[in-house]
């Protein structure tokens, strides 16, 4: 699970119209270890650099947004910013969906 998480780094520059995702340890040392390879030949060179891009930030974008969330629900459950229920907020639904789509919990 690991690896799964990152840190990934993108292969710059991208060979061939395709953009691989490596896995990085200790957030320095990358191996030949490839998560993903991004080469749809229907895209441009810069689309398919984009995607990698945004998969190889994917494990810190969730971790973010899981802390963020609970940090958002414990601010709204401790009253300070008024009463409502946070299980009810469309932002929460949304990101808990996000979150369980990410690991696979569901097929949202």
């Amino acid at each position: 699970m690991s690896e799964i998480n990152g840190p990934w780094h993108t292969e710059e520059p991208c060979h061939y119209e395709a953009c691989e995702i490596y896995i990085c340890h200790e957030k320095t040392v990358c191996d030949a270890t490839v998560a993903a390879t991004v080469a749809d030949v229907s895209a441009t060179h810069e689309v398919n650099r984009q995607r990698a891009q945004l998969i190889a930030a994917a494990p810190d974008l969730l971790e973010a947004l899981k802390a963020f969330t609970k940090m958002y629900v414990q601010m709204i459950e401790s009253g300070d910013c008024g009463n409502w229920n946070p299980e009810e907020d469309a932002e929460v639904i949304q990101a808990r969906k996000a979150i369980a789509k990410a690991e696979g919990k569901t097929d949202a």
